[in-house]
């Protein structure tokens, strides 16, 4: 079977011809995105973007809890199975989403939004984004975790369709908070 990346890039072919992941003029599903009279542009993440999502990430989480530059610059970089979509507001990072597929599972393995920005509905359609590639990717699930105490999000995502299926014990290694495991089943289109 193709590995992710060559069914993604074989999908962007059919539609605007010869593309690549790590090339930062990917088109999207959609380009961009308009909040409160804010047009926002959208564009896949590259190695170089990760130095700016660690700062995303320091106004939205605590210290213990943001990814390493490293970390992030080897998602982007060299794992064939996943994605980052970042969200601009006049060139300036304001949110992003990680996620990757294995097997019939899209998950999500982060989600900002700049703290300014939040309740605009930019959480919800970077979600959207991703559900989109996972249902090209004919994934069946899309899950992610959160923490027990991020209400907020917890809201977010079953507004999106996602319900709690378990949680898992002392997930959080900086604090050992509780997470809650949360699925949404995806219905392909025939």
């Amino acid at each position: 079977m193709k590995n992710w990346i060559d069914q993604l890039q074989s999908w962007w072919t059919n539609i605007v011809g010869q593309v690549s992941l790590r090339d930062s003029s990917l088109p999207l599903i959609q380009e961009s995105y308009t909040s409160q009279e804010r047009v926002y542009q959208l564009k896949v993440g590259q190695k170089a973007d990760a130095k700016s999502l660690v700062n995303l990430q320091e106004t939205a989480y605590s210290p213990s809890e943001i990814w390493p530059e490293s970390l992030l610059e080897r998602e982007m970089s060299t794992k064939s199975n996943s994605l980052y979509l970042l969200l601009l507001y006049q060139d300036y990072p304001v949110a992003f989403i990680g996620a990757w597929i294995k097997g019939d599972n899209c998950h999500v393995s982060n989600l900002v939004v700049r703290p300014g920005y939040q309740r605009q509905g930019l959480g919800q359609f970077l979600l959207n984004q991703v559900e989109q590639v996972a249902l090209n990717q004919n994934c069946h699930y899309y899950s992610l975790e959160v923490r027990e105490s991020n209400h907020k999000a917890q809201k977010l995502y079953h507004k999106q369709g996602f319900e709690t299926v378990g949680v898992k014990k002392e997930y959080y290694s900086n604090n050992r908070e509780d997470g809650l495991a949360m699925v949404k089943q995806l219905i392909l289109k025939d």
